[in-house]
Parts: structure tokens; sequence; C-alpha cells
């Protein structure tokens, strides 16, 4: 300006000119700069944001695949995988190709259990690092060759969840080590020659007197497929979701957990498994039971989880049996579950789930009967009653209920008869390590070898001919057989032919 310009001479004027400073030729531009900055702030938060979930979710399960065809441990065994095919359709072509399951039968060592490091959880493990206290050395009757001294060892790349409790999680981890797991003593590392190799990723804890598995998964297992556990302590129904979970006994679920495991899968799943393996058998009262609720646990996993294969696992004598009433519930509740599964079959239609039952329950009793016997308990021989219908309710069961303590029966964790004192201690067994957990060192073999036939059964091409597509009947009525098969070859005491424990021989649950 060519003339000065009054300065102000009060406080007032001063403030008045600096607000009218503020507000001058460079207030909007500066407003607008922040604006813009805050915005690419904004959207470069969003960015990282979604980098992290696309990473996770896309390029984890490349990883994965990369790291299995990088290992030639795992890639000179995996299975050829029909990307166009449903997992029960049959392929047009016969041969173990289209195989989507095989496993093999493996002596064991002198002195060694079936499975190489079976660490199911430090309170469920069976460990006899003193002789004077547990023994390695099962009755005479359970020593023969092919009874319960081989290994299985598993090949497949099938998606697979285990639901239910602690001895579900057993299940989930025996077969895990069949197919290729080493577990650690550690339960929340690794131990592996490769850490790359094989991962067991824990995705929910509890914490129960130490901590527990929640949700679980393994992957880069033998042959590509991915193992999942997923503990639930009721009947996996909706009227059970959001109750209380564990370690609480509400038997509870979420839809979190759910969608956790679905996210595990790798892309090529479509957000599916391939079977899921429903084993109830510790928490769950008989009376609780009903045919309705084992019909809602089907469906939910074949529409939530799109399962095309389930499996039911049959109840054992356990610590939950106090009467003979009770042993008889039970026994009624194993009924209604291969009732459930038959009427299954006999409805079946190519957008039903197959259901197999794993006669579980019919190995074990075998177990204990022949475990009684070696006590001096007068029982029937299970190697000669084991064939006839109810065979394990003609005995009287109340020489089986004498307690050890409140929660264990003497027949089912002793190795000697305790014979002083109202609650003496005893030399504890090589089968179960408290009446409820079984010692998987000991049928750990038998146990994968089932649940392996069984699924075999439904996803490997053993139609009649091997080459035809097959009728609907046709696919039940080869699938009933093949599950009979399979529960009386493996989920019994009868021993092994040795022609088939070997690593020349691999088995596909096919008549051939």
């Amino acid at each position: 300006y060519p003339y000065p310009q009054p300065q102000p001479t009060t406080t007032i004027q001063r403030n008045e000119m600096k607000r009218e400073e503020v507000k001058g030729p460079c207030y909007k531009r500066t407003r607008r700069n922040h604006l813009l900055g805050a915005s690419a702030c904004l959207i470069g938060l969003l960015l990282f944001l979604g980098l992290i979930l696309f990473d996770s979710k896309f390029l984890e399960p490349f990883r994965l695949e990369q790291s299995r065809n990088e290992n030639p441990l795992l890639s000179s065994t995996s299975h050829t995988k029909t990307k166009t095919r449903s997992p029960l359709q049959r392929a047009n072509h016969g041969g173990s190709s289209a195989d989507r399951i095989t496993f093999q039968l493996h002596p064991a060592l002198p002195g060694e259990g079936p499975l190489r490091n079976a660490s199911m959880g430090m309170s469920y493990r069976c460990p006899a690092e003193d002789e004077t206290k547990r023994t390695k050395t099962l009755p005479p009757v359970l020593q023969g060759q092919g009874i319960l001294n081989f290994a299985t060892v598993v090949t497949s790349d099938l998606n697979t969840l285990f639901i239910g409790d602690s001895v579900a999680q057993q299940f989930s981890e025996a077969m895990d080590e069949s197919r290729g797991m080493f577990h650690s003593w550690n339960r929340f590392n690794v131990s592996t020659d490769d850490p790359n190799r094989i991962r067991r990723k824990r995705l929910m804890r509890e914490w129960r007197g130490g901590y527990r598995e929640t949700l679980s998964v393994s992957s880069l297992l033998r042959g590509g497929g991915l193992s999942a556990y997923w503990r639930i302590t009721d009947l996996w129904d909706t009227a059970n979701r959001n109750k209380p979970m564990p370690p609480a006994e509400g038997g509870g679920w979420n839809k979190r957990q759910k969608k956790k495991l679905l996210r595990a899968l790798p892309p090529e799943a479509n957000g599916t498994f391939d079977a899921v393996i429903l084993n109830y058998n510790s928490w769950i009262s008989p009376t609780n039971v009903t045919n309705e609720r084992y019909e809602e646990s089907i469906n939910l996993a074949s529409s939530k989880m799109g399962a095309k294969v389930i499996i039911l696992v049959t109840y054992p004598f356990s610590r939950l049996v106090k009467s003979k009433e009770e042993w008889e519930a039970i026994h009624h509740n194993n009924q209604m579950l291969r009732s459930v599964a038959r009427n299954h079959r006999l409805t079946w239609n190519i957008t039903n789930p197959y259901v197999l039952v794993l006669e579980f329950a019919n190995f074990t009793n075998q177990l204990l009967w022949s475990n009684a016997r070696n006590l001096g308990i007068n029982l029937s021989d299970p190697r000669q009653v084991s064939r006839e219908k109810d065979w394990a309710l003609k005995d009287n069961v109340t020489s089986l209920l004498p307690m050890l303590n409140p929660w264990l029966h003497t027949a089912s964790i002793c190795a000697k008869y305790p014979n002083s004192s109202p609650q003496p201690p005893c030399l504890l067994n090589y089968i179960s390590c408290d009446d409820m957990h079984w010692c998987t060192e000991t049928i750990g073999g038998r146990l994968s070898a089932g649940l392996s036939c069984l699924l075999g059964c439904a996803f490997n091409d053993c139609q009649p001919g091997d080459n035809n597509e097959g009728t609907g009947e046709e696919s039940i009525s080869h699938i009933t057989l093949c599950e009979k098969k399979c529960n009386d070859r493996f989920m019994s005491l009868t021993p092994i032919d040795p022609q088939w424990m070997n690593a020349n021989s691999t088995l596909r649950s096919c008549e051939a």
C-alpha cells in the first residue's frame, strides 16, 4: 500500500487483527490441505488392513502349498487330486490315482508303541517312566502278533474335522501323527526336523488347570490334506449355541469358532471340510441324547461345514458307568446312533452326506474285558463272544463296577488287582490313563486304521467294477458292506493279516 497502515492500539484491536490474519486468503487452502492429509492417512490405514487380511487369507495357503511342493518327503507321497469332481463322485477311470486316502500297517519295534511321540496333551498321556507305577506289559492275550503292535501310516488329501471332547482331541492328534505330524512335548510348539514341513496351529485355547485346545488345525500333512479339531463338550446343536464354552461344562459353541476353522482351509477346499468325525463319549449323560439331537448334529456338519461324509463314534464303557442301568442306557444310545446312520443311508441322495459308524466301543470294550479277565474277574472271552449281538450286555457288568476311587474303575486302569485297604493304589496298565482317555501309544494303530478305512469306503473309487459311476443303491450297498468289514477288521481284537503288515502293502478300503 502507498500509505502506512494504522497500527492497533488496544488488545482488542490486536486480537481482531490476528483473527483476520488467520481467516485471510490462505485459510481455506490450509484447511483443505489438512482434510486431504487426514483422508490420505485414512486411506493408507485401510489399505494396510486390507493387505494384512489378504495376506492371511490368500497368500498364506499359497505359501503352504509352495512349501508342500518344495518338500520332497511330502510331494513324493502326495495324491493326484481331481479338482473337477466332488469328493464322492467316482472318477471315469479306475485305479489308485483317484484314491483320496490310503494307509499302510507297519509292525512296531520291540518295546515301542505304534506312535513315535504320542503326546495327547499332558493330562491325557500314559507315561511309563516309572515301571513301579505303570507297566507297558499288556495282558498276554493282547500281546499276539497283529493285535496291537503295529503303526498306521496314512496318506490323504482329505480335509477332516474332529468335533467333541478331549477324547475327540486324542482321536485328532493320533490321526495327525499317522498322517505325518510329530507332536512336541510342549503343546504350543511343533517339534520336527523341518519346522516348515508340518504345522499345527492353535486357533483358540482355554484354561482348565492348564492350557487346553479349543480349536486347532494341522496342515501340510502327508498327502496334502488338513486336519482340524473343535472342542465341544455336548452334542453340536443350535440349542447349545452361545452357551458357556470350555472349560465351562455348558457344551457351548459360537459362529466365531466356526468361521476360524473355515478360514483355515486352503482355497481349493471352497470353504468346506470333506469329512467330520463326531465323537461325544465323556461328558454327555445318556438321558440327554435323542434321535433328533443327533440328526441336528449331522445336519449342521453338512450345512455349516460342507461335510460329505460324517462318522459317528460309539460310546465305550468308561467312568460314566456307575450302575447296570447306566450301562444299558449307553448301549441303547449306541443302538440309536447306528439306527440314525442306517436311516440316512436308506434315504440317501447325492445332496446328503454319507453317515458311517466307527465301532470304537466294540474295540475298547474288548480291551477292557480282556484286561478284566487278566485281573481274575469272571467275564466272557471277547474273542469268542464278540461276534454275538449285544455281547457286552450278556455278562454281569456289576463285576466291572468296583471303583479305585469315586472316578476310576479298577478293571479299566489297573494291571494288577489291588487286594489291600478300601482304596488301594494299583499298578496302572497301558490301556486307559484315567478311565476315560486312552493310551494312544497302545490303541493308536487300530484307531487310525479304522478311521482311514471308513473314509476310504466313501472317498476311494471302490465301486463294483471300479470303472463305473454306479447307481445310488449300489453306492449305499458298497459303503454298508465296506463299513462292516472295516469295523470287523480294525475295531476288534481280530489279528491283522501278516501280509498286510509290510511297507509293500497299501490298503485302500477296496475288496481287491
